[in-house]
Order: structure tokens, then sequence, then C-alpha cells
């Protein structure tokens, strides 16, 4: 009889358990993004400098099989920003969906301090010294508006020639990365202005 107490006390704290489970994080694999329910989301790049939100993308749906295959989903933009640097201060990058029934729901993101950016900007200096003929950031966004490859050989070269470039996968916290490539541009009578790819 105390058996048949203990299994009566396990099995109703087991359906106990299983009532909060959706409620919990699944369990990430780190090369995927994922939402909480495992819905389709409409996703969202959003960047901020320190708790200021300097940039966001627009919103980008996936299919559902292109979102059920854990295949890469393509935002394709480039801004211009213009920002007094800060001591200490981390650019922080989230990716969103932004169907969520309770509004924005980060699904990962990542930060650079201040050595990680100037990394980040170097990597492009130093191909534009390897093609002083060329203006890097017009080369990054030649490159990164290609249409996607067709076949897996075709994306892994694609994303060879975006490295050469300057561009680097970000890992995301929860799973998941972003594709980034930093570059300085210089206007007449204006300071230099960092562009986001």
């Amino acid at each position: 009889r105390t058996g048949s107490l203990v299994s009566g006390r396990a099995a109703a704290t087991l359906d106990h358990i299983r009532q909060y489970l959706p409620m919990m994080q699944r369990p990430t694999n780190r090369d995927t993004l994922k939402t909480y329910d495992g819905s389709v989301p409409a996703l969202c790049v959003r960047f901020f400098y320190g708790s200021e939100e300097i940039q966001s993308t627009r919103v980008v749906k996936p299919t559902s099989t292109e979102w059920m295959n854990g295949g890469s989903i393509y935002f394709q933009e480039t801004f211009r920003m213009n920002i007094d640097w800060r001591p200490r201060v981390a650019l922080r990058i989230e990716v969103r969906d932004s169907s969520a029934p309770l509004g924005h729901v980060t699904l990962g993101s990542c930060s650079f301090d201040e050595g990680a950016l100037l990394h980040e900007f170097e990597s492009s200096t130093s191909v534009q010294q390897d093609s002083p003929w060329h203006s890097v950031p017009v080369m990054q966004v030649v490159r990164m508006l290609e249409a996607p490859g067709l076949s897996p050989q075709d994306e892994t070269f694609q994303q060879k020639q975006l490295r050469i470039l300057g561009f680097n996968p970000h890992h995301l916290s929860d799973g998941g990365s972003l594709w980034l490539a930093f570059a300085e541009t210089e206007f007449a009578g204006m300071s230099a202005i960092p562009a986001l790819c």
C-alpha cells in the first residue's frame, strides 16, 4: 500500500508538471532559432545602442516550410547610422517575433562591446586595404542583395563570399545566428558614419 500511495503522488506530480511544460522554454538547438510554441513567427531585427533603439528592420514572415526546415531567413537590409560613441556602451541586436499574442517577444540576441565593434570595423577595413579600388560598403551591399542560393552548396559558396567582404555570423543567445557586416563611410563635411548591413 505504501508503494501505491507513492506512485499516486508521483503520478499527480507528473500531471501537475505536464500542465506547466508549455510555459517553459524548450531546450534549444544552437544552430536554429525557434519560437516558444513552434509557430511561424513574423521576424524583425532591432538594434539598440545602450537603452536607445537606433534602428529596426522590416518584418519578415517566413513560409511554414522555410521555418520548419530550419533554413536561412533573409532580411537583406542596410542601415546608415550616426552614433555618438560612448565608453562602455554596448550595441545590442535582438531578433523578435512581432506576431506573438502578447506583443513582441525576443527570440534571441547578441551584443557587441567596444572591443567587439572595433574588431568588426577592422574586418571591413582590412578588406578595403586589399581592394583599394572598390568601396567596401558598396561591395557588401551588392553581395548581400544577391538572390539566395538554390542548394546548400550555393548557400555555402555565398557565405564564403560574404566572409571575404567582412560579414560574420553572430550567434544568438537562444539559437540561430545573424550575419552582419560593419563598415565606416565618409561624407563630405561629416565624420565617419558606421553602416550596418
